[in-house]
C-alpha cells in the first residue's frame, strides 16, 4: 500500500531539507511555500481571511504577497525542524538567544517541574532541543495528533530524536503531564 500523500510529502521534504546547503534554505522555503499556497486552496482562503481580519486595508496584490509570506514562513519552519537533528549542541547554543532562563532553572531547583506555554509562532522544537541538548533538562511536550497516523508517528520519532518526550493531547495527557511535573 502506498504511503499517504501528506506523509510522503513531509518525508521527501525532510530528505531535501537535510541535503540543502545553508545558503539555499531561504529560497527553497519561499519556493515550497509558494507552491503550497497554490496547491492548498482551502488553507489559502483561510489564511486570506486571517490576514484581512488583522490587516483589512490590504489590496489584492498585498494580500497575495502576505499569504505567500505566511506559507513561506511555515515551509521555513518545517525545513529548519527537519534540519534540527543534525545541529550540534554547540551550534544550537550559538544560534539561540534567551532572556529569563533563570525562571525555568529556579522552578526546577524547587523540584516541582515547570510548565512553559509555547505558542506555535515558530519552531518550538528548537527551544525544546536547546533545553535538552545544551541545558540537560527533560522536556515533555503535549501535542495535537495529526493525520494520517503514520505522519503523527514520524513526528513523534523526530521529536524523540531531539530528546523530547511527546504526550498526545488526549484523555491521558493530564496524567502524563502530572507525572512529568512530579519527575521535575
Amino acid at each position: 500500500m502506498a504511503p499517504h500523500p501528506a506523509y510522503a510529502a513531509y518525508r521527501a521534504g525532510d530528505v531535501v531539507a537535510r541535503a540543502l546547503p545553508e545558503r539555499a534554505v531561504g529560497s527553497f522555503s519561499r519556493g515550497v511555500g509558494k507552491l503550497a499556497a497554490r496547491a492548498m486552496r482551502d488553507r489559502r482562503r483561510m489564511v486570506e481571511r486571517h490576514q484581512l481580519r488583522v490587516r483589512p486595508a490590504l489590496n489584492e496584490e498585498q494580500l497575495d504577497a502576505a499569504v505567500d509570506g505566511v506559507f513561506a514562513n511555515y515551509a521555513h519552519y518545517w525545513v529548519e525542524s527537519f534540519r534540527l537533528p543534525e545541529v550540534s549542541a554547540d551550534e544550537l547554543d550559538r544560534r539561540m538567544r534567551a532572556e529569563g532562563l533563570h525562571h525555568i532553572t529556579d522552578a526546577l531547583e524547587q523540584g516541582n517541574g515547570c510548565i512553559l506555554a509555547m505558542p506555535h509562532l515558530g519552531a518550538w522544537e528548537w527551544a525544546a532541543f536547546w533545553l535538552t541538548a545544551v541545558h540537560g533538562m527533560d522536556v515533555t511536550a503535549v501535542v495535537e495528533a495529526v493525520e494520517p497516523p503514520e505522519l503523527a508517528e514520524w513526528f513523534v520519532g523526530l521529536r524523540a530524536s531531539l530528546g523530547i518526550e511527546v504526550v498526545p493531547l488526549d484523555s491521558k495527557a493530564g496524567t502524563a503531564t502530572t507525572r512529568a511535573l512530579n519527575a521535575n
